[in-house]
């Protein structure tokens, strides 16, 4: 399992976690076919299962998530809400950070690149995000 694999939900030995997420994952790509599934999804479906009591629970929770607050226009399959984002988040930093805007431009690294790293508790992230990081705030 790729998600939270130092989890112990989640872990290889029981597979009790990866095989709910499947579950999850298929059951909220049955009810909403134009996101349908989404590989990114599954870390917040995996949060989500981590903090309640049911797959039931958790359906409901990920539904409301990805309706009520339009998330689901981040995880469709043309991307424009992600890219609107991606663009929103390039200009705040632009804006209220030109410092650290203009070292990314040094080093070509653009706000997407790190978007989705800058907030990770993972412990094992992959090496081109440690790397990423590492670039952009180390000379900072």
């Amino acid at each position: 399992g790729r998600t939270f694999p130092s989890y112990p939900y989640f872990s290889q030995a029981t597979k009790v976690g990866q095989e709910s997420l499947g579950r999850l994952l298929h059951a909220y790509a049955v009810k909403d076919s134009e996101v349908g599934y989404c590989q990114g999804l599954s870390f917040v479906a995996g949060m989500i299962l981590i903090h309640t009591k049911s797959e039931e629970e958790a359906f409901d929770l990920l539904s409301q998530y990805m309706n009520t607050y339009q998330y689901r226009t981040i995880y469709r399959t043309d991307m424009f809400a992600l890219q609107i984002t991606l663009y929103q988040f390039s200009r705040l930093l632009h804006d209220m950070n030109p410092e650290i805007y203009a070292h990314m431009e040094q080093h070509e690294v653009t706000p997407f690149m790190i978007m989705g790293n800058i907030c990770s508790h993972d412990q094992h992230s992959d090496c081109y995000s440690v790397s990423v990081r590492s670039t952009v705030f180390g000379g900072c």
